[in-house]
């Protein structure tokens, strides 16, 4: 528990009024605002990172004057600073601003197997930057630089772009010094022993470079940089952060497009060839507003191509179409002992596998979905509606983390937190499981045991449960996770769980992987690179079987195991790559691999070395 002032009242912060994390900040709720608390360099984010002390005394320091200099007279969807948050001895340690609820990361669009779930196309993405373009302009018309200019300081709602993390702008004499790879300019950058660092200030332009890095990801999925740099000649080969320098875009002929991301034809001929001045010629000016006009847009097929004929046969690999969902969206597919299972939706109805379920209505992008065997689970805002196979329903009050309903499913149980209780449904009725942290707990759940993880303020704990018993033990630790955490997901097979978080910290992207067994001894708990080409580009849609972990590339299916406490790639099947891109969510069986890909489910059966 900490105490801070504001206008000389106390107010004492929980865990229990926690809203997110940061690097720099822990974010609570406070009278329907939302309250920034600065991490104090004692803060337990930091024990094992001297220099992150060091900033955070800088940042405080810093706070004292830039804070109360913030400029006023903004639009609201700038969230700046309202009221300033002071320590017992009077210094500034934070302040509040407005809390805007339901708001998606414009990350999110930028991502396919997201965007796929949601019913708006290109047409509401221009509508969001035409928002965002005059939000920038008046920034900059009132003397101020975003400066570290992302995806993840730019929250949508209902077509409204607003950006938070407004303190850390470029303003009066205060620089922002910090900056994301992904959207910095290049031509502010320079090479230090194989590191990108500043070479010059943040400017106007720099804003606009980082809001057409933004446009390109959320249309095409891809961002200038994305894909795979696989020069002919291998003296030319270099690490892919520092591609940039180099301008190694996607339009380069050595670079590998991701497969999932939409071809840049789509692109109207005039926004491709401004992508292109930009990105490899260097053209820095205020983004063009004509290029948003939706009328530059023709009908074209953006598509993935799909296996169309019933049975494949490519190398050891036969491939073989369970469901061919060309005129729907896949929703939600699991994998139980009456084999895959899957809900769609066609444009107007929610439909399952067996056509035992049907839903009419219009694809709602808000709602949750889960199966648990033949049971169907839709949950939005704080409800769970439990559709049973008799036709029956039920409904339950669930907790959320953000906009997402906590839930989990296998094939016997379903389970929910309310109210801090884990609870689970079974033949004989509802059951409390254990108690948990209210509203800021995620779960998962296996066939055999279940992977829950809370992350708020100073706390950060995982803890297993039983899906058929009482009580959790969280007798285990795993490393923190620094910066902003992404996304998280958790896997299982019948002992273990692998449980992936994805985060940035100091502008770089990152994976953290743990795995652990069903008694909480923890085999791996380590933290890599993110690599456009990695096994883990994509933290969803791993399938796993006993010790072995599978997942879907660009380059086909490959098999991890651990080998000396580490994650290794043991074998690859180069052989399914036509099939296969990184977006493909696996399911494992006893003859091989139900993958979710390109708009159809599939089976891929390796044959054994020497069959014919």
């Amino acid at each position: 528990m900490t105490t801070v002032y504001i206008n000389g009242a106390a107010i004492r912060l929980t865990s229990s009024m926690a809203l997110g994390k940061g690097g720099e900040a822990d974010v609570y709720k406070y009278k329907g605002q939302a309250l920034k608390l600065y991490k104090a360099p004692n803060h337990p984010d930091f024990v094992h990172t001297p220099f992150e002390r060091d900033a955070a005394t800088r940042r405080l320091q810093l706070a004292q004057t830039k804070l109360p200099a913030f400029p006023t007279g903004l639009p609201s969807q700038i969230i700046g600073p309202d009221e300033l948050v002071m320590d017992k001895n009077g210094k500034i340690v934070g302040f509040t601003m407005p809390l805007i609820d339901g708001t998606v990361p414009l990350k999110r669009y930028g991502e396919r197997s997201w965007r796929d779930s949601q019913a708006f196309d290109h047409q509401a993405v221009l509508q969001i930057f035409t928002d965002l373009h005059s939000t920038l302009s008046a920034v900059h018309n009132h003397g101020m630089v975003i400066g570290d200019f992302n995806d993840l300081n730019v929250l949508i709602k209902d077509d409204q772009a607003f950006l938070i993390d407004a303190d850390s702008m470029q303003y009066g004499q205060y620089p922002c010094t910090v900056f994301t790879t992904r959207f910095a300019d290049p031509l502010i950058l320079t090479e230090d022993q194989g590191q990108l660092t500043m070479a010059r200030s943040f400017s106007t332009t720099t804003d606009w470079y980082a809001y057409a890095v933004m446009l390109m990801q959320s249309l095409v999925y891809v961002d200038p940089y994305g894909g795979v740099f696989r020069p002919a000649d291998k003296k030319h080969q270099l690490a892919a952060s520092l591609r940039p320098l180099h301008r190694i875009t996607v339009f380069h002929p050595e670079v590998r497009y991701p497969k999932p991301a939409l071809p840049l034809n789509v692109l109207p001929l005039a926004l491709s060839e401004y992508f292109h001045e930009v990105f490899v010629n260097d053209l820095r000016e205020e983004f063009p507003t004509d290029l948003l006009d939706s009328s530059l847009w023709t009908q074209r097929t953006l598509a993935l191509s799909a296996i169309r004929t019933p049975q494949t046969v490519s190398g050891d690999v036969v491939v073989t179409v369970l469901f061919d969902a060309s005129d729907h969206r896949i929703l939600a597919v699991g994998y139980f002992k009456q084999g895959m299972v899957w809900l769609t939706h066609d444009g107007s109805c929610y439909q399952r596998e067996s056509d035992r379920f049907r839903l009419d209505g219009p694809l709602d992008g808000s709602v949750r979905f889960q199966l648990a065997g033949n049971t169907t689970l839709m949950a939005k805002h704080g409800r769970l509606i439990i559709f049973n196979p008799d036709g029956t329903k039920e409904i339950k009050s669930v907790d959320s983390v953000g906009q997402l309903p906590v839930i989990a499913s296998n094939s016997q149980h379903v389970f929910w937190v309310k109210d801090g209780l884990l609870m689970r449904r079974g033949r004989f009725g509802d059951s409390a499981v254990g108690q948990v942290l209210r509203d800021q707990t995620v779960i998962w759940a296996g066939e055999t045991f279940g992977f829950g993880y809370y992350r708020a303020g100073e706390l950060e704990q995982a803890f297993l449960f039983d899906t058929n018993g009482r009580g959790i033990n969280d007798n285990f630790s795993l490393s923190p996770i620094p910066g902003n955490l992404i996304d998280m997901t958790a896997t299982f097979s019948d002992s273990l769980v692998w449980f992936f978080a994805a985060f940035m910290h100091g502008g770089q992207e990152y994976r953290k992987i743990s795995v652990i067994d069903h008694h909480g001894n923890v085999l791996v708990d380590e933290t890599q690179d993110y690599a456009a080409d990695g096994w883990h580009a994509n933290i969803r849609g791993f399938a796993a079987a006993g010790s072995l972990l599978f997942a879907a590339t660009d380059e086909g299916l490959v098999r991890i195991e651990i080998v000396a406490g580490k994650l290794k790639v043991t074998q690859r099947y180069p052989d399914t790559e036509p099939y296969l891109d990184h977006t493909s969510r696996l399911f494992t069986h006893a003859k091989g691999i139900f993958a979710v890909t390109h708009g159809q489910i599939i089976d891929l059966a390796l044959k054994p070395k020497g069959t014919p």
